[in-house]
């Protein structure tokens, strides 16, 4: 496969994650996996190899943040269910006016 073929897929399945998730709302998960298995199969890597090679980063990374997101989520739900978020966001609303507040 010459450079340019796979310079043009990767462009390609870049510019269709895009669309895909920012147009179609399908959830990035499904469409990065997708898209890897067929970048993968359109370059010419055998079927076994690419599921093998998906399955093999996506348990690297969830091995190397897993425990990271995993206690962000708890924090967060803790946060929410306390009320300290809105308190946390009430005091910052205060400190930097509303006017000036980016989501409002």
């Amino acid at each position: 496969m010459s450079a340019i073929f796979m310079f043009s897929v990767i462009i390609i399945s870049v510019i269709l994650m895009i669309i895909a998730i920012s147009k179609f709302k399908i959830h990035p998960f499904i469409v990065l996996t997708v898209v890897a298995i067929v970048v993968g199969l359109v370059c010419g890597i055998d079927s076994e190899t690419v599921i093998s090679k998906v399955k093999s980063g996506f348990g690297s990374i969830l091995a190397s943040i897993g425990i990271v997101i995993l206690a962000g989520t708890i924090i967060g739900t803790i946060l929410e269910k306390t009320g300290a978020a809105l308190t946390m966001a009430n005091s910052i609303l205060k400190i930097v006016g509303k006017k000036r507040s980016a989501l409002t």
